[in-house]
C-alpha cells in the first residue's frame, strides 16, 4: 500500500474515533408512571421496615436554625453547555415526598416535590414541602432509581421557606452551591412539574425584589391548615424560566452547574379593562425562588467551597408579590 494511502486511511480513522468519542451520549426517556410507583414501593417498604423517623417528627425539628456545617463542592470552572448543565444537575436532583391515603380508596398515593444534594447526605428543599406533611416518613428519589427515608433536619428557616436534611445514604452526587446571580444571567431549572419528573427549562435572571409571603402559603392552603393573610417581607428573585405545581425546592442553576436560587412560589397576575365584556385582558406568569444567599446563611461550609461571588444584583424593587407555593 502507498504512503499516500496509508496517509489517507490514517486521517479516516482518526476522524471516526474522534467522531465517535463526541457523539452525544443516548437520550434516556423518563417514564413518569414508574417513577411514581417505584417511590411508592419503596416508601411502603421503608415504612414496613419500622427504621424510618415519622413526619410529626421531622416538624419538631424545625426549630433548628443552624447553621449546619457542610462539605460544599466546587462550581465547574468552565461555562457548561445547556446538555452538560442537565447531565450534572439530574444527578443531584431528588423526587421529595411521602405518601397518603385519599378518602375514595385504601391505597397509597404519593405527594411529590422536589429538592437537591448539596452533600452525599444532604438534601435541600423548601421548608413548607416538609412542614406540609402528613404522619408517613419522608422520603427522596434519584434518577437511578434509589429511594432513602429523611432521617434529621439540620436547618431551617420558616421565613425563608428553606429546610436542610439529612437523608439515610452517603451516596447522593453533591451539586455545587453559588452565589446570586445578575440580572440578566442565564439560568436553568430542573423539577417535577405535575409529575413530569426532571423537566428542564430555561430563562433568564428577570428582578430582584421584596415579596411579602408566607412559608404556609400554597395551592393546597385551606386542605393542609395554611393561610392566605401576607407573611413577613423577604428577599425573591424572579426568572423567566418555567416550573409548576411539584417544583417547590427545585435548584435554579446558573451556566457553571452552580446552584443560584431554590424555586418556591408561582404567580399569575392578571390586566383588567372594567370597561369591556371581558374584563381580563392579558394574563402574566411570575416564578419566584429563594436566592441562593439565603441558603448560604444556613452553612456553614467546609472543604473546597470555592464558588466566586457573582456580581452583585441591582434593581431591587420595595413591591409586594402575592401568589401560591410551587409546591407539591
Amino acid at each position: 500500500m502507498s504512503l499516500r494511502l496509508l496517509t489517507i486511511a490514517s486521517i479516516w480513522l482518526t476522524t471516526f474515533s474522534l467522531a465517535i468519542a463526541h457523539a452525544a451520549p443516548p437520550i434516556a426517556d423518563i417514564d413518569d408512571r414508574g417513577v411514581h410507583s417505584a417511590f411508592q414501593r419503596a416508601m411502603v417498604e421503608q415504612m414496613d421496615s419500622g427504621e424510618t423517623i415519622s413526619a410529626a417528627d421531622l416538624s419538631e425539628q424545625l426549630d433548628r436554625t443552624g447553621p449546619a456545617a457542610i462539605e460544599l463542592v466546587a462550581p465547574s470552572s468552565q461555562r457548561l453547555t445547556p446538555p452538560q448543565v442537565y447531565d450534572r444537575a439530574q444527578r443531584s436532583v431528588v423526587l421529595i415526598g411521602s405518601l397518603y391515603k385519599c378518602e375514595n380508596c385504601d391505597q397509597w398515593h404519593a405527594g411529590l416535590g422536589s429538592g437537591f444534594a448539596i452533600a452525599p447526605s444532604v438534601v435541600v428543599t423548601n421548608y413548607h414541602v416538609v412542614q406540609s406533611r402528613n404522619g408517613t416518613p419522608l422520603g427522596v428519589h434519584t434518577i437511578d432509581g434509589k429511594t432513602y427515608y429523611v432521617a434529621e433536619v439540620l436547618a431551617a428557616d420558616a421565613k425563608e421557606d428553606l429546610a436542610i436534611l439529612r437523608v439515610d445514604t452517603d451516596k447522593l452526587s453533591a451539586i455545587a452551591v453559588g452565589h446570586d446571580a445578575p440580572i440578566g444571567a442565564d439560568v436553568f431549572v430542573l423539577s417535577h412539574p405535575v409529575n413530569r419528573f426532571f423537566t428542564f427549562t430555561r430563562g433568564m435572571i428577570s428582578r430582584y425584589m421584596l415579596s411579602h409571603e408566607s412559608a404556609v402559603q400554597h395551592g393546597d392552603s385551606e386542605k393542609n391548615g395554611g393561610s392566605k393573610a401576607p407573611g413577613p417581607r423577604v428577599r425573591r428573585v424572579a426568572l423567566t424560566a418555567n416550573y409548576s405545581k411539584g417544583s417547590s425546592g427545585a435548584p435554579l442553576i446558573d451556566d457553571h452547574g452552580a446552584v443560584v436560587g431554590v424555586a418556591c412560589r408561582r404567580t399569575q397576575v392578571a390586566a383588567r379593562d372594567s370597561k369591556g365584556p371581558d374584563k381580563t385582558v392579558g394574563t402574566m406568569n411570575f416564578h419566584s425562588c429563594i436566592p441562593v444567599s439565603a441558603l448560604r446563611r444556613l452553612i456553614t461550609p467546609t472543604g473546597h467551597d470555592t464558588a466566586t461571588a457573582a456580581p452583585s444584583a441591582s434593581g431591587a424593587t420595595t413591591g409586594a408579590d402575592t401568589g401560591e407555593n410551587a409546591g407539591p
